[in-house]
């Protein structure tokens, strides 16, 4: 047997129920069944009036057979409504005025659109400004990783820019300015791939990205013409200026410090430019071209590709390396294609002086394998 609870009917007196009765009752006994001999009878007895919440009067007359009785009197409902035409029935319909002007009746405002995520019907209201465009099961997406931490990052499908990192893996980094090392021009450093190099334990890049991308077409140009030559060379590379954008590359040989060839930077191609450093000797004419190009089968790599303008054969390939095992070193090698017994040459970073630090690139033959 259940317990018995007590409650306080409309009319101020308490009552109680079982908790094992499906429909408890609201009124109690004696307002029961006033509102029973109401019913039978259908007399004016069971009436009263009740206040409207907004003018104050007591003006409302309701039963207590009613569930929902009315708050507000028709004098009130009067001043604070009006009417509209639904705009695709054309029934005149009573709306609120401290509400929003209704473009349709009730039985026309609900329409029906597919969701974007799994195509299934959603129904919204016609007129609501930002209706949505997925359920709300499909709303969320979790499958997109963090660039950071690489787990799950929660994203709204709706989203026009949504994050590409959590709040907690980017504290601490904002957007940064640096100078190009090489083009001497100032390019910025978003704080997501700052969280990322911090994360890999690496510096920022001392590059922009135009720069970085030259990188291996100048150690190609360079390396390519040293082991043609059979010679060791240093490279000088000076910023752009004012009214010489592109920065000047100098091939220096470092036995005699006599200038042998300058490399330029040059946009060529018909229908796509493809960036290629030309190795341009004493004379002024074009001796060789360097282009990046993709090589490998499931793990593809950028390697750079030198042809001679005479023969327009590749003459050598030119790859990235990292030497060393306790403190890796970034080389890039070069070797010939006509000639596999001849060793690489080997193109490497050096920076000289002491309080204004200049930056060259220097070659030197490898060992044969």
């Amino acid at each position: 047997m259940g317990k018995w609870v007590k409650f306080e009917c409309k009319c101020g007196k308490s009552d109680s129920y079982n908790e094992d009765w499906s429909n408890p009752p609201s009124l109690c006994r004696e307002c029961r069944e006033e509102r029973k001999k109401a019913k039978e009878n259908k007399s004016t007895e069971g009436w009263f009036y009740k206040e409207c919440e907004w003018c104050g009067k007591k003006n409302i007359p309701i039963r207590l057979e009613w569930d929902r009785p009315p708050r507000v009197c028709n004098e009130c409902k009067e001043l604070a409504s009006d009417t509209f035409r639904c705009e695709q029935c054309g029934e005149r319909v009573h709306y609120w005025k401290m509400d929003k002007k209704p473009r349709f009746c009730k039985d026309h405002r609900k329409k029906t659109i597919y969701c974007k995520h799994c195509r299934n019907p959603l129904i919204i209201n016609s007129e609501w400004e930002n209706p949505p465009q997925y359920h709300k099961e499909c709303a969320w997406d979790e499958k997109t990783m963090c660039l950071v931490c690489e787990k799950p990052l929660r994203i709204h499908r709706s989203w026009e820019y949504p994050p590409k990192c959590h709040k907690e893996c980017l504290a601490g980094f904002y957007q940064k300015t640096l100078r190009c090392v090489d083009c001497g021009d100032p390019f910025d450093i978003s704080a997501v791939k700052q969280a990322q190099l911090a994360k890999a334990g690496k510096y920022l890049p001392p590059r922009c990205f135009n720069c970085s991308k030259d990188k291996l077409l100048i150690r190609g140009a360079v390396g390519s013409l040293s082991e043609e030559q059979k010679k060791r060379l240093t490279v000088k590379i000076e910023p752009g200026g004012l009214f010489h954008p592109e920065k000047e590359i100098t091939v220096v040989d470092k036995r005699t410090g006599k200038q042998v060839a300058e490399i330029q930077m040059r946009d060529e191609g018909v229908f796509v430019n493809k960036r290629t450093a030309v190795v341009v000797n004493s004379m002024g004419d074009d001796v060789s071209k360097t282009r990046v190009s993709t090589r490998g089968i499931f793990t593809e790599r950028h390697v750079a590709e030198t042809k001679s303008v005479t023969t327009k054969e590749v003459t050598h390939i030119t790859e990235d390396k990292d030497k060393g095992i306790f403190q890796p070193k970034f080389v890039t090698e070069t070797t010939s294609v006509s000639d596999k017994s001849s060793p690489p040459m080997t193109v490497f970073s050096v920076f000289k002086g002491w309080l204004l630090r200049d930056r060259t690139l220097e070659t030197k033959p490898g060992k044969t394998k």
